[in-house]
């Protein structure tokens, strides 16, 4: 009687059923697979850094996974991996530099500004990600000199009311945040952790939660104002990867008159919303909307933070489902140094 062999695992199940040894064997050897890798990555053992930091300086290997590993040290956020980060974003692979820079963009300190400065030679694919990670370091620690500006032409898109539907917004409960705290271990919040719990916005099947830098979401947020400041991070949850990643950063830098602008970009730096903030005593009010961009609807946002607000933070968003009106492509910001 004819036997059948099993089917075999696919390298996803394979990976996942070796051992933490066996698997940090695996990814230490020159053949390391990208599945293995990010295996790894996902269990995030002790010596996770030291690991992505020899795949991401090591020119023997791969270059897909060099990227990868290159991405993953950017999500641990540690200044110290930012030597071979550097060694990276010189590459003349131009996937593999950009993801490198978009790292050092996430986990770079005040040093780093100089020394990717000092770069001899950028991929045509990596310019734009190097001008706007100077400007993520710079904003991250409050540093005057690589503020972002608008793109030349930008407009917004005035939302319709007639069509537009309301989006809930609320702070999580103290349980609900707590429940939730694990789902998030490794994204990108930036500006976590806050004393305080993020509000989550639901948008039809979409779920977003908003961190707020904690500076702003306390007793006297208007005295954020006076520097450049990553204000808040926009998660949103995927279901098809099961995961809360980094969907919009937020940025925040002082104008005359004791306003502030605010600049809403993507994790890669195309700019997507735009608004000003103004003090209102010790708290702030924030207005926020879309650019005329297919990237987001057409979107209201207008909020109170500080003392004046219930649980320090209110919220009144407005949404068009439709983005047909918006036509205009989608550009990053310009850098405004000075």
């Amino acid at each position: 009687m004819p036997t059948t062999r099993p089917a075999p695992l696919p390298p996803e199940a394979a990976a996942h059923l070796l051992s933490t040894s066996r698997l940090a064997g695996a990814v230490r050897s020159a053949k390391a697979s990208p599945v293995v890798l990010r295996e790894m990555i996902r269990r995030r053992p002790a010596q996770l850094r030291q690991t992505l930091e020899a795949i991401v300086a090591d020119p023997g290997r791969p270059a897909e996974v060099r990227t990868i590993a290159a991405v993953a040290l950017g999500s641990l956020r540690d200044g110290r991996s930012v030597d071979a980060l550097l060694k990276a974003a010189a590459s003349k692979d131009g996937a593999l530099a950009r993801r490198a820079i978009e790292a050092l963009g996430r986990s770079g300190t005040p040093a780093t500004l100089a020394r990717l400065g000092r770069i001899a030679a950028v991929p045509a694919a990596a310019q734009k990600s190097l001008a706007f990670a100077r400007s993520l370091i710079a904003y991250r620690h409050g540093l005057e000199g690589e503020r972002l500006a608008l793109p030349r032409g930008a407009r917004i898109t005035a939302i319709d009311r007639r069509r537009a539907a309301t989006l809930p917004a609320r702070r999580l409960s103290a349980a609900a945040w707590a429940a939730l705290k694990p789902a998030l271990d490794g994204a990108d919040t930036s500006v976590a952790p806050s004393a305080r719990a993020p509000v989550e916005i639901r948008c039809r099947k979409d779920r977003f939660l908003l961190f707020v830098h904690p500076a702003l979401d306390g007793g006297a947020p208007a005295e954020a104002l006076a520097r450049p400041v990553v204000a808040a991070v926009l998660m949103k949850w995927s279901p098809t990867l099961a995961r809360w990643f980094l969907a919009e950063y937020i940025f925040s830098h002082s104008l005359p008159g004791g306003t502030a602008q605010l600049l809403g970009t993507r994790a890669t730096g195309t700019v997507v919303h735009s608004g000003r903030a103004s003090r209102d005593g010790s708290s702030l009010r924030i207005e926020l909307q879309a650019l005329d961009t297919p990237l987001a609807a057409p979107t209201q946002v207008r909020g109170l933070m500080g003392p004046a607000a219930p649980q320090g933070l209110r919220l009144d968003a407005l949404v068009e489902p439709d983005r047909t009106r918006n036509r205009r492509a989608p550009r990053t910001p310009r850098p405004a140094r000075g």
